[in-house]
């Protein structure tokens, strides 16, 4: 698997969490924005869906938690 641009941006954001959790803010954050644009929630909607299916054939799954972020997963 190759990860490019933003999916390995995520998931780099993700393994650097204990928790493999990322809150929307950790995310603005990590592009330089103080606080969230709704126009830039769409964008991230889009990459962290790209990333979920490059990650679904590992057992990796990346869960939507409303209102707070995404949660890294994994299957056993």
């Amino acid at each position: 698997m190759i990860l490019k641009g933003e999916s390995l941006r995520f998931f780099r954001l993700f393994l650097k969490n204990e928790s493999f959790f990322l809150k929307h803010t950790d995310i603005c954050r990590s592009y330089g924005l103080k606080s969230e644009l709704p126009e830039f929630k769409d964008r991230i909607y889009h990459s962290i869906k790209g990333l979920k299916k490059d990650l679904a054939d590992f057992g990796i799954n990346i869960k939507s938690v409303r209102g707070r972020g995404y949660r890294l997963t994994f299957n056993e």
